[in-house]
């Protein structure tokens, strides 16, 4: 399955679900790249992943008790303030940062707005940093990508978790 194919299907299977099952998806993915901010810290002394784990904690209080609008619009300033510009911090570990962040920003969206489309981006965010790693040090064709192991493990969680 191409990159198309890919995106079409996973957009529209994120669509049916429903509310509760999109917030538990994009949590899933925030927790999942925070390592990475947390990496992106380690080395470059910049940012806050004790803020970005805070977003993430309140994201995960919403399925209980949803936070006001304008503690979501605090956060999401916040998170917008240690959200790293690849032009600053160029490399590998930048983007990574990035799109953990960029993950945390559209589930605060989501809770604000319940589009799907919220949900959809976040998983384009875990797939944009797998495709960063996988042409790390390589440089490939776009089918090669596609065939990467990692991208195929990728896709898969991505169809699993939003069927």
């Amino acid at each position: 399955m191409n990159y198309k194919e890919f995106t079409d299907r996973f957009k529209k299977q994120v669509f049916t679900l429903t509310y509760e099952r999109q917030l538990d998806f994009a949590l899933s993915i925030c927790k999942r790249l925070f390592s990475d901010y947390q990496n992106f810290y380690n080395q470059q002394k910049w940012g806050n992943p004790e803020l970005l784990m805070d977003a993430i904690k309140i994201c995960e209080q919403a399925k209980n008790d949803s936070p006001t609008k304008p503690e979501i619009e605090t956060m999401l300033s916040n998170i917008e303030a240690i959200t790293p510009d690849t032009e600053d911090f160029g490399d590998e570990i930048g983007s990574y940062a990035l799109n953990a962040c960029v993950a945390v920003l559209h589930t605060l969206q989501f809770l604000l707005t319940k589009d799907s489309l919220e949900i959809f981006y976040i998983g384009n965010a875990l797939y944009d940093t797998i495709d960063v790693r996988v042409q790390e040090d390589q440089d490939l064709s776009e089918e090669e990508i596609d065939q990467h192991p990692l991208m195929q493990d990728t896709k898969h969680f991505l169809m699993e978790q939003t069927k």
